[in-house]
């Protein structure tokens, strides 16, 4: 990819040979990106939000320097990583969530894949980042991650909003128009997904 994960994965790549790098998308749902073709602001005159388009849409510069910013916290991660010899444990499962929707069920495919001490959930959309921290609450161990679009060829949820989003008179997200999800409603049947995999792979 020409986007900052695939610059920063080219950087690790090149210092440590032989590893393969793979980046995914955290919880980030109602995130935008700090850099990007297009840049959205607020007209300090009149609120309005103005677009500006980066002149030929080049951004090489703006990737190179934002990769290198993240594959320098990846490099001090690294080298603070406390690393184990002997075997670890490696597992996973899936799991369908299915609740009420606006027009029919609501339907997200969840993975939890463990590998040693670190748990890794991803869904089939984009989650909003308090799932993140729902997720971090629940589990007991330090090394737990939430990843976007684990599935999304198996089952598009579109923008997985929390409650407070879907609550919302109106929802100003490209691609939110189609939403399914009730408000509520799938939350808590998240939390008890996560809990019931992680114990199985305990």
């Amino acid at each position: 990819s020409p986007d900052i994960g695939g610059a920063v994965s080219r950087m690790l790549e090149e210092s440590h040979p032989g590893a393969v790098a793979l980046w995914c998308s955290g919880a980030a749902g109602d995130i935008n990106p700090v850099m990007q073709n297009e840049l959205y602001y607020p007209d300090p005159k009149t609120g309005d939000v103005v677009t500006f388009e980066i002149p030929g849409g080049d951004c090489r510069y703006l990737v190179t320097m934002l990769a290198a910013q993240h594959y320098d916290d990846i490099r001090r991660s690294l080298s603070e990583t406390v690393w184990k010899d002997g075997d670890i444990n490696i597992g996973g499962i899936v799991e369908w969530s299915e609740t009420e929707g606006i027009a029919e069920p609501y339907q997200v495919r969840l993975h939890m894949l463990r590998i040693g001490d670190v748990y890794i959930l991803g869904g089939s959309g984009e989650f909003y980042s308090s799932y993140a921290g729902t997720l971090r609450h629940l589990l007991p161990e330090p090394y737990a991650l939430l990843l976007n679009h684990e599935s999304s060829l198996a089952c598009n949820s579109g923008y997985i909003l929390d409650t407070l989003a879907a609550s919302a008179d109106e929802i100003d997200l490209p691609g939110t128009q189609h939403l399914n999800i009730r408000p509520g409603l799938f939350e808590p049947d998240f939390a008890a997904h996560a809990m019931h995999m992680y114990r199985a792979l305990r």
